[in-house]
Parts: structure tokens; sequence; C-alpha cells
């Protein structure tokens, strides 16, 4: 807009914009319980600084500038997966500290292998990475377009897959047949009867079927071995959130006042087990039902729960690119959902945040 190559600086999407309104106003309701109405102010800033992210992506008037945003995302997943492979095999970190490279961390899966980070963080926030883009990668694999185009999305789309093995993140793993499988129905549609289209889908299901065959012995011994009692914990968690959402119903505890309200509120004791220090509840949906009550978990659903309605609303009519982008986005906003269910998921990163809300920016800008 400052050059000049955009008559209108703002152009938003209603119903995508008008949830983001959403998000910004409904969740200040939860100060009327808030222990630290300073905690409410300041993750309140950042959700502002998110929908202006997301009302920023969604003004792109030119379609050529949205390809070269999603071509340096694939950029980042092509880096990222590169870095997670070589903390992988090398078992060390890379010395990526100032890039924001965490330490890895050590899994015994009946040996000892150590969790990929990236430089985005934890292993499980690398996940979330990789299960976001991943489906939007496969879509462009599949979309009609330059032959060379194609290879490059399914070489990223590869690389990906390796990259969020090395993160050993269950959750993210279970999202991908879901996501995938999604994807292929709405990209490809009734063009798998057409011979072309079967040899590609042919070639397609033939790499991944041996990316899994190398990858089933780590991903079995992941699911089969103890895991010291990383996923029992999560019932009794979500019992004890449950307790509290259950004391204030509408409108929470106070946006990001859980970690220090848990253990105050909980009546069933098992908060107990996050021992010397504050911790939030492995569930996504709970940790907002929680903080923001019934009202506040509607408010924070909507902006996914639009995009991905406006993105499978107008799918359908784009063109090939356009659609392979947006079925792609809401397949991985869906992702992001399911793994919410035993994650806290996006809330805990600021890079995975903005993906999100940017992502869904993408989607109001193609819509438009």
């Amino acid at each position: 807009a400052v050059s000049g190559f955009q008559p209108v600086i703002l152009t938003l999407h209603r119903p995508i914009a008008w949830s983001g309104v959403v998000l910004l106003v409904v969740p200040l309701f939860s100060l009327v319980n808030a222990a630290h109405p300073e905690l409410v102010w300041l993750e309140w800033f950042r959700l502002l600084c998110m929908v202006a992210a997301m009302f920023a992506l969604m003004s792109l008037q030119s379609d050529h500038l949205i390809r070269i945003w999603v071509f340096v995302l694939s950029l980042q997943v092509l880096i990222q997966a590169t870095l997670a492979g070589a903390q992988y095999g090398l078992k060390r970190s890379l010395g990526l500290g100032m890039f924001g490279e965490e330490a890895l961390v050590a899994q015994n899966i009946g040996h000892v292998v150590n969790r990929a980070t990236g430089t985005i963080g934890h292993p499980n926030i690398l996940s979330y990475f990789f299960e976001i883009l991943l489906p939007v990668m496969f879509a462009l694999a599949l979309a009609r377009q330059p032959a060379g185009r194609r290879l490059w999305y399914a070489v990223v789309c590869v690389a990906g897959i390796g990259g969020i093995l090395t993160t050993l993140s269950r959750g993210s793993w279970l999202t991908l047949p879901v996501s995938f499988l999604a994807v292929f129905a709405l990209t490809y549609g009734g063009r798998i009867v057409r011979v072309k289209a079967m040899v590609g889908a042919f070639i397609v299901g033939c790499g991944l079927l041996a990316a899994l065959y190398f990858a089933y012995p780590t991903i079995e011994k992941r699911f089969t071995h103890t895991d010291y009692k990383s996923a029992q914990s999560r019932m009794p968690l979500n019992r004890a959130a449950w307790s509290i959402i259950e004391q204030f119903p509408v409108t929470g505890v106070g946006l990001n006042n859980f970690a220090e309200t848990f253990k105050r509120h909980d009546t069933t004791g098992y908060s107990r087990i996050f021992r010397g220090y504050r911790h939030v509840v492995h569930n996504l949906h709970l940790w907002i039902w929680t903080e923001t009550g019934t009202v506040g978990l509607l408010a924070f659903l909507a902006p996914f729960v639009v995009t991905i309605w406006v993105a499978l609303r107008h799918a359908p009519r784009a063109p090939p690119v356009p659609r392979a982008i947006m079925v792609g986005i809401a397949a991985g906003l869906f992702a992001h959902l399911m793994h919410g269910m035993v994650d806290p998921g996006f809330r805990v990163s600021l890079t995975v945040s903005f993906l999100i809300f940017t992502s869904m920016g993408v989607v109001g800008a193609l819509a438009l």
C-alpha cells in the first residue's frame, strides 16, 4: 500500500473480520472474576496484535502477493524440517540459540532419542507448525499448476513429514491422516477418475507409503512404549479444569489467569501434579473455557470455524491454486483444533499464533 500498488489500504472479509472483533471484545468479560487483571490486558494486547496481522494479510489485493507469501512459508517448512532432521540425526543442538533454538527434549522409546525443536521452540510447538502447514503444501502439490511448482511443494511436503516425525508428537501425527484425506478429497474431487490424475495420485501415494514404511518403527515405539504417565496425567488435569469451569461457567476465572489460580480453585486436588511450578492444562479448549467461560470459548473458536466455513464455501469456485491454498489452510486449522484436545495449542507460542491468524487473513483475501 505504501508503494502505491494498492489503491485501498484496508479491505476486510466481513465474516472473518467480525469473528476477529468478537475475539477482542468477549474475553474482556472475564475481567469480572480475574484475580490478576493486568494478565488479562497483557494477553488481550497479544490478541490485538494477532487480529491486526489477520487484517493486514486479508488486505492483500493481489493473488501474486499471496502466492509469494505461501512460497515463503514453504521455504520455512523446508528450513525447519532440515534443522529438525539434523538435530534428530546428530542428537544434539546446532548452536542456533540466537535464532530461537531450544535444548532438545530426551524421550525414551525403548532407546533414548532427542526430540527436535528446529528454531520454533519445544518439540510440540514445532509439531504445531508442521501440522498447520503440511496440508497446504500437500494441497499445492496436488493442484493443477506447472509441474515444477507441484514438484517443489511435493518435496517440501515430504521434508515436512520427516520433520514432524522428529518431534515425536503423537497428537500431531494423528492429525495428518485426517487433514491429508480431507485435502485429497477436496482438491482432487472428481479429477480422480481421470487417467493423468490417477497416475499423479498413485505416485504421491507411493511416496507417502514409502515414508510410512521407514517411519513405522519409530511411530510404533512412540505409541506402545511407556511415556512415563504423560498421557495418563491429562485426564486428571482435565477433571481439575472442569471443576473450575463448573464454578465459573459464564466468564471464567480471567483471561491468562489459569496458571495463577489453578490450584486455588481446583476442587479435585489433581492440580497438585504440578509440584513447585505453575502450568496450564494439556487441553487448549478446556484452558480457554476455564479462563474465559463458555462465551469466551465460543469467541476463541469463532475465527477458526468462520475461516474454515469461508474456505470450504469459496474453494469449489476458485481457480486451482487459490482453491488448494484455502483447502489446505482449512485442513490445517482443523488439525490444530484436533490436536488442541490433548495439548495446550497455539496459545503457548507467539510464532504459531501469528501463523494461524495470518493464515486466516489469507483465506479472507482469497475469498474477497
